[in-house]
């Protein structure tokens, strides 16, 4: 019985031709568009007993927030805004 010579493995390689389809093309992709996301108009009044949330975003720049100094500082400022009749904070979240 005579056995085969195995040949040097080789690898296969195809040629790539674009469908048309995907990929970065002039005109793929949303349409930018000018106008804002938020529109701004005036809300309607808010009830006093009606509770609110707020979320704020920080920018890019602004160090961490759950640093002690800042979190000393923000406990500071809502001591001193719930003085103020009708302010009250029931929960927040850093």
């Amino acid at each position: 019985m005579k056995r085969k010579r195995r040949q040097d493995p080789s690898q296969t390689t195809f040629e790539f031709r674009p469908s048309g389809r995907g990929g970065a093309r002039p005109g793929a992709g949303r349409r930018r568009v000018r106008r804002s996301r938020v529109p701004h108009r005036a809300r309607e009044d808010i009830p006093r007993d009606c509770p609110v949330l707020v979320t704020l975003r920080v920018l890019d720049d602004v160090p961490p927030l759950r640093r002690a100094g800042f979190v000393r500082a923000f406990r500071e400022s809502l001591r001193r805004a719930a003085v103020r009749p009708g302010f009250r904070v029931v929960h927040y979240s850093v």
